[in-house]
This record gives C-alpha cells, structure tokens and sequence, in this order.
C-alpha cells in the first residue's frame, strides 16, 4: 500500500534521510485512521496551506490538522496550531513541517509527537504528560534531531547555521557528529550542517534572542 508518508518522502527527494531531529519523548497507541483530527488552527497571518495527501490548499483559523500533513507559509506568514494533548506549535515565514506522528497518553503509556521540520523557525511548547513517566517529543530538522522533555524550544536559521535555544525544559541535540543537552533559558547552539556537530552550548546574545522571537511572533 502507498502510505501518505512514503508519499512525502517521494516528493521532497529524501529530504527527511539527513534531517535533524527534535525530541520531545512519548509513546502509545497507534490511530485507527490517519485523517483522524490531531490539531487545530489557532492563528494565521498571512498565506498559509496545508497539503493533505499531496493536494495543498489554503488554510484557515479553526482548520484541523491530522497525522501526516504538510503545512507551508510564505513571506511574512506565521502559523500557529493547538496539538489535543496541549502541545503548541509556531511556524513562521517560509516555513514547511510535516506532522509525521501524535498519539494520546493511555493510562502510563507515554504520547508521542514527532515533527519534521524542511524549512523555517519553529517554537514548540509540549505538554507535560499527566501520568506517562515520558513523552517523546521529536523535531527532526535538515542538521539534527531536538529532543524535548516538558520544554519550549525554539529553532531555526540565525547567523548563517540552524539555531537551537532553550525557553524552558531541556533539551537535547544531536546528529551523527555529535550531541549536547541544554536546560537553561535562553541557552543554545548552532548546527553548522549534518556533518557538523551542535556547537558548546552558551546564552543567546540580546540580538539573537530578538531574531529568534521576531522569526515567530505574530505581528
């Protein structure tokens, strides 16, 4: 059977073989369907669509979002969704992610939320599991892969890398060349590329931390 994932593989090329990947740590049952609603559209501004099943189309405040769709902004757009569980995501300007997974918490069975992120800045702010002792939480990227636990994290190209700040939580960020594991506010690292590993971790200067929350803030 030719899955809406493969699909997307297909199309971009291989681009999710060498993307980073942001974790947010969860695990639990699989849907029955995957048009089954995971989130909804809070915030848009400007030009935003969502490509279900390879057809894009514009997207509106109130749109519900499922398991495997790709979301795209252009200049000056920004995007905001509300996952079921409470987790939020921010997309801004030339952005495109696909929700690859999510999945509820059942009982002790952690959640899961899994993102690919192609381009953009993202600021994802995950629930904190009610009960599971973990919830996985990833945000895979073109340099590395982010694991979030309980945290808001912010990513995204700044200074000529891919840019990883901690707001709350910890984080840790990885590829092949090596890793590093933040837990500070508004402590961060760049990624050089894939074949780079994540700089030592250090505070965001003033001006960093303004283009960082300027690339997803709503004006």
């Amino acid at each position: 059977m030719f899955s809406r994932s493969k699909y997307y593989n297909i199309l971009l090329s291989g681009a999710f073989m060498s993307a980073t990947v942001i974790t947010i740590e969860a695990a639990g049952p699989v849907w029955a369907s995957d048009d089954r609603p995971v989130a909804v559209v809070e915030q848009v501004q400007g030009r935003a669509t969502i490509d279900k099943y390879g057809t894009a189309q514009p997207i509106v405040v109130g749109a519900t979002v499922s398991r495997y769709d790709r979301l795209e902004t252009s200049a000056g757009a920004r995007l905001a969704l509300t996952f079921k569980d409470g987790s939020r995501l921010v997309l801004g300007e030339n952005g495109r992610v696909t929700i690859e997974d999510w999945r509820p918490e059942q009982g002790r069975s952690s959640g899961v939320l899994l993102l690919d992120l192609q381009s953009g800045a993202v600021r994802l702010t995950a629930s904190k599991p009610s009960k599971a002792p973990d919830k996985r939480v990833e945000l895979r990227t073109p340099v590395a892969v982010i694991s979030v636990r309980g945290t808001d994290v912010w990513s995204g190209p700044i200074d000529s890398a891919t840019g990883v700040m901690v707001l709350a939580g910890k984080v840790d960020v990885r590829n092949d060349a090596g890793s590093v594991l933040m837990d500070k506010p508004h402590v961060g690292t760049l990624i050089k590329d894939k074949n780079s590993p994540p700089e030592r971790a250090r505070g965001f200067l003033p001006d960093q931390i303004m283009k960082a929350m300027g690339a997803i803030n709503f004006q």
